[in-house]
């Protein structure tokens, strides 16, 4: 650690002036028809205190991470028609200052967000988006082994809203699925089933999953303040190697009904 002070303080001292330039205000962006494109640039650093196990199994490693992310930025806003685009790619460096095989680690990941709106002035609205990620986050709590995730989450609804909106439905259908890389290879310290996908990393692609949801949501303001409201869904979860132990398809079915009300103009209450 005394020979990698330098270095050491040196990154800390880039990491702090990239910070800053990121959060420098941003312009007015490009102006694309009715819309804006915002091209960004986010140079940022951070320590992190367990990266992984690289010194012994049981003791943690902490490494200092550059993170480059490049990306754009669309937004579209009138009566009729709200668009949202938010995407970038990122490129995270384990430096290996303070954890040498933490380098290893560096790797590619992205994150894409679309969200639209057409028709709002309308009776039957029409909202499309879209949810792109690859990182080290997964939505699949059994997963026991670090892992890359690459997630998509494409939705559809309807929202019809007649005459004032005092009754809004809302049905909707979305689908997501994900698929799983290991972050590195070797089995999980202490375990010693090397079928079990929680222990052996190289086993994580099946766990590879599709969900379909179905729903509808609904709203009716009986009243200027107050409303009844219900929210039904319909989760069908299936993966793509059902052989694999720890992967039953399900069929999941929820339901809310209530209603909600205002009391004052800061005070409200849900039933």
């Amino acid at each position: 650690m005394t020979r990698r002070a330098p270095a050491i303080l040196a990154v800390l001292a880039f990491v702090l002036s990239c910070s800053a330039f990121a959060q420098a205000p941003s312009s007015s962006g490009i102006h694309l028809g009715e819309g804006r494109l915002h091209p960004f640039l986010e140079v940022d650093g951070r320590y992190d205190s367990l990266v992984g196990f690289f010194i012994t199994p049981t003791t943690p490693s902490g490494d200092i991470i550059i993170h480059a992310r490049p990306g754009l930025k669309f937004d579209l806003q009138n009566p009729s028609t709200y668009v949202a685009f938010n995407g970038s790619a990122e490129y995270l460096f384990y430096t290996g200052l303070i954890s040498p095989g933490a380098r290893n680690l560096s790797r590619f990941q992205a994150n894409v967000a679309l969200d639209a709106r057409f028709n709002q002035d309308g009776a039957v609205e029409v909202t499309v988006g879209d949810t792109l990620t690859r990182s080290d986050r997964t939505q699949n709590a059994a997963v026991g082994v670090g892992v890359l995730s690459l997630f998509n989450d494409i939705r559809l609804s309807l929202p019809i809203h007649p005459g004032g909106r005092a009754l809004e439905i809302t049905p909707k259908v979305s689908w997501q699925v994900e698929f799983f890389d290991p972050l590195l290879t070797g089995n999980v310290s202490g375990c010693t089933n090397t079928n079990d996908i929680t222990c052996n990393p190289a086993l994580v692609s099946k766990m590879n999953y599709s969900n379909v949801n179905f729903g509808v949501n609904g709203k009716w303001k009986f009243l200027p303040k107050t409303a009844v409201v219900l929210d039904i869904a319909t989760d069908v979860r299936t993966y793509f190697d059902p052989t694999a132990a720890l992967n039953p398809p399900a069929t999941l079915f929820r339901a809310q009904a209530g209603i909600m009300g205002l009391i004052s103009p800061r005070i409200s209450v849900t039933l």
